[in-house]
């Protein structure tokens, strides 16, 4: 888009004070440091207000306080640097106004790129005119006074982010210390509790559960010394309410949790008992989306960590870098797509931004470390994987670990299974190095799965067949759980607080809802809670199951019936149709079993039943 030459001959032909080199390139530097701080100003109020009024997500690092200056002090250093080469050759090739237009336009650009509605060339149009305006500005001051007036505004920024910064990092840093000092005492024999959170995974794509490809030798192995459930289901098709649910006990709807709303503050969370009986928390989060700490399910954790503090992630904490044109120049594996983006000059990104996505040899790490500050307090701790979820990036050495050339997404999927695997074997050799293994209760568990174009559909969130609410559920306690047990009957993850507070020996379960899987494994018979998963509409979406409303399921040990607020209905043999191929709901001899879960999930679902279907 063409700068307006009359506004700025205008600018430049004002009459201005000559200045020497040295004077000149301080009021570039200034101009630098102010157009990051005001860029990060509005960024950071403008998720501060999101995050804390409004209460929706942001998906952002709790340290955006000082990555976002930092980042826009980084990017906004490339024109400042070459105003600063022109100044040095003459002043009067890098004139006050040109200094003013050349960083005035990115760092509106910055602030513009977050304001709903805006289209892209409305941001040009506007970003070119605070350039223009800032070049005027500055081309009719005289003296010094605008000078000043932009250090006071910078040095006061930059001193409001470092010291709202520092205190923030140190609260969260003494937060287990505070803890320790009027921590219960816990029991001499009380075991740790260690959840492995498989993000994505499902059940069919693990070799210990009969699939082709040896995804999963390390659990595999585990599970000879373990107790194996081989239906468990989740109570969600998605990450979020999934985890909302087996971290409270709670069906979904007993919950806040959606796409655009976190865990609010009244249930009771199981790392909240487990902390409140004196066992150390801690969270290390791979998923940077529906796993961090505004969702609220990091509530109870004494230490939470999701995003990382590295050079990748600060600079994805300013809105420029997060723009189309910088965001395929970043971000984008290939050339053509960086050559694509440039070409388009698109301003806006997708509001969930880009970021430095922890590996699952990265967390499995930090989780030892801090596992290792205090031996002797037993520990309730849960570590997400991430690396299979989409785009499908594992590492290069399991991209190409089951087929040698050009890997599809199933393929680099079932590769990012198997290096967690790989990693989950590192955590587990490391608790036995440390004498800790048997003294743990290990739960490996997912919270949803993936579909490859089963029922036509991909990815997750949208649809509750199989392929996305059975999940690995291998828990291994050998002094209360028994070794090489495969439990056949389906369960559900509902049930998973009241099973690890049960094994943890732990009494206090007021406000967590669900039972014990644990008499489970011994006596079929044993009640346990309905098997019930539930789905959001996703009306961004065309062509899905959700995309006219929600839908929900309920499952006997046979039958899966599953119906959509549309009114459609889907009933499937699970047990003889595992893929759920065969769609029985028009099948007459199925007309009873049909009316029966119809009328069960129908009684599940009415509000004056909500408590009932929540104990």
């Amino acid at each position: 888009m063409n700068v307006p030459e009359e506004s700025l001959r205008a600018a430049a032909v004002t009459p201005q004070v000559t200045v020497d080199r040295a004077t000149r390139i301080r009021e570039i530097l200034w101009l630098w440091f102010f157009a990051s701080m005001a860029t990060a100003a509005f960024f950071v109020n403008k998720m501060t207000l999101k995050q804390y009024v409004l209460h929706r997500f942001t998906w952002t690092s709790r340290d955006l306080i000082w990555m976002s200056p930092l980042a826009n002090l980084m990017l906004l250093a490339v024109p400042a640097l070459l105003l600063v080469a022109l100044a040095f050759i003459s002043p009067k090739y890098a004139p006050r106004w040109l200094a003013a237009f050349v960083l005035a336009v990115p760092a509106a650009i910055g602030m513009a790129v977050i304001v709903r509605g805006l289209e892209n060339y409305a941001i040009w149009i506007l970003a070119i005119g605070v350039g223009v305006q800032g070049a005027r500005m500055l081309s009719s001051s005289t003296g010094d006074a605008w000078l000043r007036r932009i250090k006071i505004a910078t040095i006061g920024l930059a001193a409001l982010f470092a010291a709202v910064g520092i205190v923030q990092r140190g609260w969260r840093t003494t937060a287990e210390w505070r803890w320790l000092r009027h921590a219960a005492q816990t029991p001499k024999d009380a075991p740790n509790v260690l959840i492995l959170l498989l993000d994505t995974v499902r059940a069919g794509h693990l070799s210990l559960y009969g699939y082709s490809r040896p995804t999963s030798p390390t659990i595999d192995s585990l599970a000879r010394d373990a107790t194996v459930f081989n239906s468990a289901y989740s109570t969600a098709g998605w990450t979020l309410p999934s985890h909302c649910s087996f971290f409270t006990g709670r069906y979904p709807d007993g919950t806040t949790c959606g796409w655009e709303t976190k865990l609010g503050p009244s249930p009771r969370t199981v790392a909240e008992i487990f902390r409140d009986n004196g066992w150390r928390t801690g969270g290390f989060a791979g998923n940077l989306f529906y796993a961090t700490h505004e969702t609220g399910i990091a509530r109870g954790f004494t230490t939470w960590e999701d995003f990382k503090v590295s050079f990748k992630q600060i600079l994805s904490s300013s809105t420029l870098a997060q723009g189309g044109v910088l965001r395929h120049l970043f971000w984008n594996p290939t050339g053509r797509d960086r050559l694509l983006g440039l070409k388009t000059l698109e301003l806006k990104g997708d509001p969930k931004p880009e970021v430095d996505r922890r590996q699952a040899e990265d967390l499995g790490a930090q989780f030892l470390d801090w596992a290792d500050r205090d031996p002797e307090r037993p520990f309730f701790a849960y570590v997400n994987f991430f690396d299979a979820h989409e785009p499908y990036e594992p590492p290069a050495a399991f991209r190409n670990k089951f087929v040698a050339e050009d890997p599809k997404d199933r393929d680099r999927y079932d590769g990012g299974i198997a290096y967690i695997d790989q990693e989950v074997g590192r955590i587990l050799s490391g608790l036995q190095q440390r004498g800790r293994l048997d003294r743990t209760l290990v739960v490996i568990v997912g919270d949803h799965g993936e579909q490859f174009g089963e029922h036509n559909l991909t990815t997750h969130g949208n649809s509750l067949y199989t392929q996305l609410i059975h999940v690995p559920l291998i828990m291994r306690y050998p002094s209360k759980l028994p070794s090489g047990a495969r439990v056949n009957r389906a369960v559900s993850l509902r049930d998973l607080p009241r099973t690890m507070l049960d094994v943890a020996g732990i009494a206090d379960t007021k406000g967590i809802f669900g039972t014990s899987l644990v008499p489970a494994v011994a006596d079929s018979a044993h009640e346990t809670s309905a098997i019930i998963a539930e789905t959001e509409q996703t009306p961004k979406w065309t062509k899905v199951p959700t995309y006219k409303g929600p839908m929900s399921s309920l499952m006997d040990q046979r039958y899966h019936y599953i119906r959509s607020v549309t009114g459609t209905e889907w009933l499937f043999d699970y047990r003889a149709d595992p893929a759920e191929l065969q769609d029985l709901v028009k099948d007459p001899s199925k007309a009873d079993i049909l009316a029966a879960l119809r009328e069960q999930l129908t009684t599940h679902r009415k509000p004056s039943n909500a408590a009932s279907a929540s104990n």
